[in-house]
């Protein structure tokens, strides 16, 4: 059974907002670059089970996101285009970055947010011809 996409919708923690920097311009630095912010709220939509490689590449891009506030949704929750066009509007997203192209994809089409498709696994191995 889906799990309600209330409960599967969270935030992750974002760095702030400051200028992008080179490595080589500041040695002591603990990190070789800071983030810059070029959206104000970007949606994730992943199957975001644990221990599966959309659920590790979702976390991966939270952290990298150039975004003030990164919004993870579970594509297991969502029942379809208009609850994800609800999601959307509440959360006020800029952008929707989508975890594999078979699960998320279909969800995205004419959804009125601009979408990124990253392309997962089963996409290019099991999907290719769907």
């Amino acid at each position: 059974a889906a799990r309600s996409a209330t409960a599967a919708f969270h935030a992750a923690s974002t760095p702030s907002s400051t200028p992008a920097s080179s490595p080589a311009s500041n040695p002591a630095s603990a990190t070789p670059w800071t983030k810059r912010v070029l959206v104000d709220t970007a949606v994730l939509l992943s199957s975001l089970t644990p221990h599966t490689g959309n659920a590790v590449t979702s976390n991966r891009l939270q952290s990298i996101l150039p975004a003030r506030h990164v919004l993870a949704l579970d594509v297991n929750a969502v029942e379809g285009r208009a609850d994800l066009a609800k999601h959307l509007l509440s959360s006020g997203a800029s952008i929707v970055v989508g975890v594999h192209a078979y699960r998320s994809g279909r969800l995205l089409l004419r959804c009125g947010v601009p979408y990124i498709i990253v392309l997962g696994g089963t996409d290019m191995n099991e999907h290719i011809d769907q």
